[in-house]
């Protein structure tokens, strides 16, 4: 404060009010990234004395390609060593797991720091999500959240592509959201960035591509602003998405002859998809069981046209897998499907993270795909009556926990729609898709890419509660 006296000033500083609180001069985003660093890091170094550390089913998978990506190049991989990897799996987080290898640190550990970083700053862009459409109290409870999250906690600490994916996908959420909301043209330009950015990483956030251009210009157009706008932001949207996957894109057509940007989706059609409908409607063989007998149809599918698999690159691979699987699927009913799809989108949407866990995965004897009970109930009744003790306890508070947080995300969903019905229907539409392009493959991993939103709902559920004790504190201190 300055006051001015006979032409000269005296600068008095105002005095701190003792009622001002030590949490409002706090930056909230840095104390939500420092939650999050902090409950990872203690995870980190719990899964460091696992054996082996900081892995499962896929890791090894990414720690045994170093240098080879650059070897080959980008038009170089056909005939290479690498070319079935590098036709089934996007490269960027490979390129990822090499830059880590260029430093001179345990390479997992650096990988699992690095991550939990990463994954500290999906938080803080959550709870930006959540001062976005909650306000102030919404950044707090939807960054909190995060922070402790068990889906996101368990996976920045494994060697796998879903904290990186989710990093850059939970940064296009933000930016489609931020558009939405101002409509400014630098916020779809971020956002087509980012999906392309996370699409190199995982393909699963391409076919949602059309889909959300249409969502965007439909908003646009539906707030009021004119057709020109909205046909600049689908412009620049697919424009520059497409342009971050393009690499992937043209490699492929000058080397295969296609525009797929994975030739993964043959096996995991006919080796995962085709198993879990079986088993979801009763089939007690288990996965690999299954497997086996897939393969055998798929030899003699190729038999059948005198060819064998060396005749064929891996996108054409790939296509007669999904026209074995794409077969056994059409001779399967409807309502078996939908069924398998139902139970599948469902468990998926609420099973606890803390089964993928390897460290208390060691406490199994029997997964759910290696079951051979009948049916899914038969299934899940099958792994708790096989395994020991410590993995119940955890298996029961985790469920206990999912509940509780499916509970608060319905709360939070319906709350949501009532305030804006338009962007809680876009935020919906998205956990559909991600639930049902997995369909009844079950993996708590599978609903990462829609934990944002869901975390958002909790937190939506959860602001009522935290106005009325911030009320109820005001008082008291007026008192």
């Amino acid at each position: 404060m300055v006051i001015a006296s006979r032409g000269t000033h005296r600068h008095i500083r105002k005095r701190p009010d003792p009622k001002h609180k030590m949490s409002d001069r706090i930056n909230p985003y840095l104390a939500i990234f420092l939650s999050a660093l902090s409950v990872r890091l203690v995870v980190l170094f719990i899964h460091q004395m696992g054996d082996p550390a900081f892995e499962v089913e896929d890791s090894q998978l990414y720690l045994s390609y170093i240098g080879l990506w650059w070897d080959a190049g980008l038009l170089g991989i056909e005939g290479h060593q690498i070319e079935k990897i590098a036709t089934t799996r996007m490269p960027l987080y490979f390129l990822f797991v090499d830059l880590v290898a260029a430093f001179p640190v345990d390479l997992k550990t650096g990988i699992v720091a690095i991550q939990c970083g990463l994954d500290a700053g999906t938080c803080v862009v959550i709870a930006a999500m959540g001062k976005l459409i909650l306000g102030r109290s919404g950044m707090l409870i939807a960054g909190l959240l995060a922070a402790i999250w068990p889906n996101l906690v368990i996976h920045s600490s494994l060697i796998l592509t879903d904290t990186l994916f989710v990093f850059f996908w939970t940064g296009a959420l933000y930016a489609v959201l931020r558009y939405l909301k101002d409509f400014d043209l630098r916020s779809i330009l971020a956002a087509g960035l980012l999906i392309g950015v996370a699409t190199l990483i995982r393909t699963g956030a391409i076919w949602l591509l059309p889909v959300a251009a249409l969502a965007i210009a439909g908003m646009t157009v539906l707030r009021g602003h004119s057709g020109l706008k909205a046909v600049a932001a689908i412009s620049i949207f697919l424009s520059v998405s497409l342009a971050t996957v393009s690499p992937i894109l043209v490699r492929n057509a000058v080397l295969f002859d296609t525009l797929q940007t994975s030739a993964q989706t043959g096996t995991h059609s006919l080796f995962w998809i085709i198993p879990a409908v079986r088993q979801i409607n009763g089939d007690p063989a288990s996965h690999d069981e299954i497997s086996i007998e897939l393969e055998g149809l798929y030899q003699s599918a190729l038999a059948e046209r005198d060819l064998s698999e060396s005749d064929l690159n891996p996108f054409e691979r790939s296509d007669m897998r999904n026209e074995v699987a794409g077969n056994i699927l059409a001779e399967t009913s409807p309502s078996q499907l939908a069924w398998a799809w139902f139970v599948g989108m469902a468990i998926n949407s609420g099973a606890p993270a803390i089964v993928i866990d390897p460290m208390v995965r060691e406490h199994i004897s029997v997964s759910f795909a290696q079951s051979e009970a009948e049916g899914p109930v038969a299934r899940i009744a099958d792994l708790f009556s096989q395994a020991d003790s410590i993995f119940l306890i955890f298996l029961v508070l985790s469920c206990l926990s999912a509940l509780a947080a499916s509970l608060l995300q319905l709360g939070g969903l319906v709350a949501l729609w009532r305030a804006d019905p338009w962007i809680t229907a876009i935020l919906f539409g998205i956990v559909l898709y991600w639930l049902f392009l997995t369909g009844p493959v079950l993996s708590p991993k599978y609903r990462l890419p829609a934990e944002p939103i869901l975390i958002l709902w909790a937190a939506a559920a959860l602001c009522p509660f935290w106005s009325r004790l911030r009320s109820g504190n005001s008082q008291e201190e007026g008192v």
